[in-house]
C-alpha cells in the first residue's frame, strides 16, 4: 500500500535592499525567486526597473515616503493573477511603447485579482492604472492611494487615470487625485 504525501512549500518572505543586506539587491531578481504565496519586503531607496510579477505574490514596499520604484521603459509594474502591490511612490517615466502605464493589467488569467492600495502614483505615462482589451474578467481593489500628475511633461494626445475594460467587479476608494491641470 501506498500512502500519498502531498507538501506544500511554506510562505517565504524574501528582502530586497540595495546596500546588499537582504536577500536581493534588485526587485525583479526577488520576485523571480518567488513562489505563489510569497512576499517580497523592498527596503526605502529609489529602484529604476520594470517589474512583472508572478502569480499570487505580495509586494510591500517600506512607505511611499521612502521607497520608489521607477522606469522610462514601457509599463512600469505588471501584475500577476492574486497579486498586492502596497506602500511604494512609483513613477511612470514611458512615453515608449504600446500606451505605457503605471501599472499594467492586461493579459491577466486566473483569479484576476489585485489589490492596489497605500502608494503613490506618480504619472508622467498614458495610463496610471490600464486594464484593456483583457479576455477574461479582472476583480480590482484601488484604495487609499495618492494618484498624482505633478510631473506630467508627457506628449500624449491626452492622459487617463484609469482606463478599465473586462472588469468584473472595481472597488476604488479613498484615493487622493491631485495636481492635474
Amino acid at each position: 500500500k501506498t500512502n500519498d504525501v502531498t507538501a506544500v512549500p511554506a510562505k517565504q518572505k524574501y528582502t530586497v535592499k540595495k546596500d546588499g543586506t537582504g536577500n536581493y539587491t534588485d526587485i525583479q531578481s526577488a520576485i523571480d525567486a518567488t513562489t505563489s504565496g510569497d512576499t517580497v519586503l523592498v527596503s526605502a531607496g529609489t529602484y529604476s526597473e520594470s517589474i512583472t510579477m508572478k502569480d499570487g505574490i505580495v509586494l510591500y514596499g517600506s512607505g511611499y515616503e521612502t521607497t520608489i520604484i521607477q522606469s522610462s521603459l514601457g509599463h512600469l509594474i505588471n501584475p500577476g493573477d492574486d497579486t498586492e502591490i502596497a506602500y511604494f511612490t512609483l513613477i511612470g517615466n514611458s512615453t515608449n511603447g504600446s500606451f505605457p502605464s503605471i501599472i499594467n493589467l492586461d493579459g491577466l488569467s486566473g483569479d484576476r485579482d489585485v489589490h492596489i492600495h497605500h502608494n503613490k502614483l506618480v504619472q508622467n505615462c498614458r495610463f496610471a492604472i490600464k486594464a484593456y482589451s483583457s479576455s477574461d474578467k479582472i476583480d480590482l481593489k484601488i484604495n487609499d492611494n495618492i494618484i498624482t500628475g505633478e510631473s506630467l511633461t508627457n506628449s500624449f494626445y491626452s492622459v487617463v487615470i484609469f482606463n478599465f475594460q473586462g472588469l468584473e467587479s472595481a472597488i476604488i476608494s479613498n484615493n487622493v487625485f491631485q495636481d492635474y491641470d
